[in-house]
């Protein structure tokens, strides 16, 4: 290395050279002259993006003097700067190394690399004598610019639809459609473990004897409030179909809602069974554990809802 730049010293003592300022500049204006001076490259012939080693050396005109070359990791034009750094030299020298590369075909010159030196009298423009490097494509000599074809967009392929096929999917399609709707209203179903209730018997009286054998189960406190819930809702709603002749041990709580609008039963006490059967929903399908105390709670009210619905004497029912 030391060598190299050696030779490349002696390349810039021998070829060293001022140009003249540009047309125009102010007299005593000295320190506009460009240095001139020859480098050392090499390889002089790369492929595409291939690197090049520029090397040069000048004498130092005093000991402050130093260069200033083109920054590492940037471009200029044609050519990408990998790295640019002062290279080892003498005492009476100042040396400068690259590594190039260049991404096009053809002659390329590394005389436009700009470089300053800077000394005690001011900083002067530094510029290497034309260098030609010959870059040299990657490609084939058989491929030139008219084999290079344009980019074609995207092209549609056919659709081919084969009939078994489409109708093995449409029939898998249907079948998957009745299993959810079947798991829908299996879900909508309450275990059907109920009092036996004698067809003579009145609903609310089978009603009220459900809800106590449900209170002497204590289920909640068994650890079972899913399943009191589940028993409870299912009591009320074969009572409402029962008393009123609605569906509703098959109906979802939205559809009694519905129903029960034509029932005689007034705003407030169809609040209040809802109201029952919506907080059994939650404890069913979301997972909702309202805890011992809510479940009691809740028995305690569809026992005081059935009592108040029941039919007075002489029709209607209680307000």
């Amino acid at each position: 290395m030391r060598g190299g730049i050696f030779r490349a010293c002696l390349t810039g003592l021998t070829g060293l050279a001022v140009l003249p300022a540009a047309a125009g500049a102010q007299p005593g204006a000295a320190s506009l002259d460009t240095l001139a001076v020859g480098a050392r490259v090499a390889p002089s012939v790369v492929k595409i993006g291939e690197p090049v080693t520029v090397t040069f050396a000048i004498p130092r005109p005093d000991t402050t003097a130093h260069l200033v070359g083109p920054a590492s990791a940037s471009s200029l034009g044609p050519i990408d700067v990998l790295e640019s750094e002062s290279a080892p030299a003498g005492p009476d020298s100042l040396a400068w190394r690259l590594r190039l590369a260049f991404f096009q075909p053809g002659d390329q010159d590394v005389s436009a690399l700009p470089f300053t030196l800077a000394g005690r009298d001011g900083d002067r423009p530094l510029r290497l004598r034309p260098y030609r490097v010959s870059v040299e494509s990657v490609l084939p000599d058989s491929v030139g610019k008219d084999s290079l074809r344009a980019i074609k967009g995207p092209v549609g392929a056919p659709v081919r639809l084969d009939p078994l096929r489409t109708a093995l999917g449409v029939a898998l399609l249907l079948l998957a459609g009745a299993a959810v709707l079947l798991v829908r209203r299996r879900m909508r179903r309450l275990p059907e473990r109920v009092v036996p209730v004698e067809p003579d018997v009145p609903p609310e009286t089978a009603a009220l004897r459900a809800l106590r054998v449900l209170d002497e189960e204590a289920l909640p406190e068994r650890g079972l409030v899913k399943e009191h819930f589940a028993r409870l809702s299912l009591i009320l709603r074969d009572y409402l179909e029962r008393r009123f002749g609605l569906p509703a041990v098959e109906s979802t709580t939205l559809e009694i809602d519905r129903s029960l609008e034509r029932s005689p039963l007034g705003t407030e006490q169809r609040g209040a069974i809802l109201e029952i059967l919506d907080q059994a929903d939650l404890v069913k399908f979301a997972k909702l554990d309202p805890g011992t105390e809510a479940a009691r709670i809740a028995l305690d009210r569809a026992r005081r809802w059935v009592e108040k619905a029941a039919p007075r004497v002489g029709g209607g029912v209680e307000g």
